[in-house]
């Protein structure tokens, strides 16, 4: 066995904001890698990655490779205030993960030694993309370019580009397979104060654009291409064909999406037999060579 039991997660510097949250922790002495998952609108740490717990324990690949899934509530509040406690949770990773973040997760006897993560992989799904790349520019001022190296992202249908909120409503409350789900979704949209952000056009996501495009020519001035941004602030993305849920469109520098057949918004970051590209996905974050 490669992991402890699943296990609930308590960060020092969450003050309760993630209840819900789980922890997978690697039995190796140093392990390399911290993957964080965020779960979109209306999800919760345990259905949307329901699966990814199983896969991580049986890959060798990630046999050194601690996973947090976060639960925040995605259908109160709005995406900047989801985002500060997850910049705190990162900078904690990046810095001092077995004080702020391990210790209180591993079981009884069990111990490690001081250690830093060799990367911290932000993992988001929908709405937790956009939580998760608010954190990332949210913190950046306080980051070194050492704690930066080592930061990066992967998202499964980002609602970055924003997104039909009567779908994604009807979708982060399962009702998806309702004939007339939408027109339910519809007229519960201005219950949900939250959807607000995710909206097209909005201006979370144009706030959010903006400081993308500032954070990128502050880090590479005079950039001319997106290759030449640096890796923190590049996301690694993935759409479903069959998603009717958010837009399609690249955010910012973002490598080229990559698309996925016969999966929709939902399924899209579900490891399933016969359906392994999540964890594809995952291994491919784990197979870059990161900067010295």
């Amino acid at each position: 066995m490669s992991h402890y039991p699943i296990a609930p997660l308590a960060c020092a510097s969450a003050d309760g904001w993630f209840d819900g949250s789980r922890a997978l922790l690697s039995m190796a002495t140093l392990p390399d890698t911290a993957l964080v998952f965020l779960h979109g609108w209306g999800g919760s740490a345990s259905e949307t990655w329901e699966a990814f717990p199983e896969a991580i324990r049986l890959s060798p690949r990630t046999a050194q490779v601690d996973a947090f899934f976060l639960q925040y509530p995605s259908r109160e509040h709005r995406v900047a205030f989801c985002a500060a406690p997850v910049s705190a949770i990162l900078r904690d990773l990046l810095r001092h993960p077995l004080e702020r973040v391990v210790a209180g997760a591993l079981p009884p006897g069990a111990t490690r030694p001081p250690f830093i993560y060799s990367r911290v992989v932000l993992i988001g799904h929908s709405m937790g993309a956009v939580v998760a790349r608010r954190a990332v520019l949210d913190v950046l001022e306080e980051l070194t370019e050492d704690d930066r190296s080592r930061l990066r992202m992967l998202f499964f249908a980002p609602a970055h580009a924003g997104s039909s909120l009567p779908r994604l409503l009807t979708s982060g409350l399962g009702l998806d397979w309702l004939p007339g789900g939408a027109l339910v979704g519809a007229a519960l949209t201005s219950y949900y104060v939250s959807l607000q952000d995710l909206s097209e056009g909005s201006p979370c996501l144009a706030a959010l654009a903006e400081d993308a495009r500032v954070a990128r020519m502050a880090a590479v001035p005079g950039a001319l291409s997106a290759a030449d941004t640096p890796g923190h602030l590049r996301a690694r993305v993935w759409h479903a064909r069959d998603d009717k849920v958010v837009n399609q469109d690249r955010f910012d520098a973002d490598w080229p999406l990559q698309p996925v057949m016969g999966r929709d918004h939902r399924s899209i970051c579900k490891p399933a037999v016969g359906y392994s590209r999540p964890v594809e996905a995952v291994h491919a974050m784990l197979d870059e060579v990161l900067p010295l």
